[in-house]
């Protein structure tokens, strides 16, 4: 799936992958439960990250 999403310089956008037993639980309580560093897998792109190109 590809998803195009404006990021300001500000913001970070988050990624955070479901690991097992999370397959039907709401995105806003995986976030929260995501909230430690034992989190298997996630990926973070800070808005200052990204260049357009031109």
């Amino acid at each position: 799936m590809l998803v195009t999403i404006e990021l300001a310089d500000d913001e970070v956008l988050v990624a955070l992958k479901r690991p097992e037993g999370y397959e039907d639980t709401h995105p806003k309580l995986v976030a929260e439960d995501a909230i430690r560093e034992d989190w298997p897998e996630y990926r973070t792109i800070h808005g200052d990250e990204i260049k357009t190109p031109g």
